[in-house]
C-alpha cells in the first residue's frame, strides 16, 4: 500500500519530465529508401538519411504538413542528410534522381510529452482500473488511438480505436510498477493525455 502511495504522490513531480527526442535512420539503397521498422517519429525527433549505395541520389519532398521545412538534400552518392521535424503530419518525398519509382513516406505524429494535457474539450476519455495491476482500458470519444507511454516518455504499446467500440484494452506485462501515462490521437494529432499507475 506504501508504494501505492508513492506512485500517486510521484504523478505531480513526474509531470516536469521531458519525451526525449529520438534519431531515425533511413538507408538509400540504389534505388529505394529502406524505412527502419517500427518508424514513428514524434515531433522534435530527427530523421537522418544515410547514403549505402553507389549511384546519386536526392531526399526531396514532394508534399509536407503546413508550416514544416521542405525535405531538400543534395545529389550525392555517399554521406547523410538529416532532418528535424517540427511538425506533425505525412511527408512524402522521392529522389529527384529516379522520380516517383524511388519514393518514401513518413507520418509524424504530436509529442504528447508528460502530465496531463487537454487540447479539445469535446473530447472525454477515461482509464480503469487505474491504478491496475496488468489489464487496463481505456474509453474514449472523437479518438481513433490510444497509445500508452511511460513516465521517460518511451511508448509502451500502441492501438487503433474501433469506431463501433470506443473501448480499448491494453495487456501490460514485463513492465515495472509505476508511472505511466496514455495519450489519445486524431489522424496523428494529440487531443489530450492523462496519467495511470501500474502496481503488484
Amino acid at each position: 500500500m506504501k508504494k501505492l502511495y508513492f506512485f500517486l504522490f510521484s504523478i505531480g513531480s513526474a509531470f516536469s519530465l521531458q519525451t526525449q527526442a529520438a534519431t531515425w535512420t533511413v538507408n538509400v539503397k540504389d534505388d529505394f529508401y529502406e524505412n527502419p521498422n517500427p518508424f514513428n517519429p514524434v515531433v522534435g525527433d530527427s530523421v537522418v538519411w544515410i547514403w549505402m549505395g553507389t549511384n546519386f541520389h536526392t531526399v526531396t519532398s514532394s508534399s509536407v504538413p503546413s508550416g514544416a521545412a521542405a525535405l531538400s538534400s543534395p545529389s550525392q552518392s555517399a554521406g547523410t542528410y538529416s532532418y528535424k521535424i517540427t511538425t506533425a503530419g505525412a511527408y512524402v518525398y522521392n529522389c529527384t534522381v529516379h522520380g516517383v519509382s524511388m519514393s518514401s513516406n513518413f507520418t509524424a505524429t504530436s509529442n504528447p510529452g508528460t502530465g496531463i494535457m487537454k487540447l479539445n474539450p469535446g473530447v472525454v476519455s477515461s482509464a480503469f482500473p487505474n491504478p491496475f495491476v496488468n489489464r487496463i482500458t481505456i474509453s474514449t470519444t472523437n479518438a481513433d488511438q490510444v497509445t500508452i507511454y511511460n513516465s521517460m516518455g518511451q511508448q509502451i504499446q500502441t492501438a487503433r480505436v474501433s469506431e463501433f467500440n470506443a473501448n480499448t484494452d491494453f495487456e501490460i506485462t514485463g513492465s515495472p510498477s509505476g508511472l505511466y501515462y496514455y495519450a489519445t490521437f486524431k489522424q496523428g494529432v494529440i487531443l489530450e493525455k492523462r496519467p495511470i499507475v501500474r502496481i503488484q
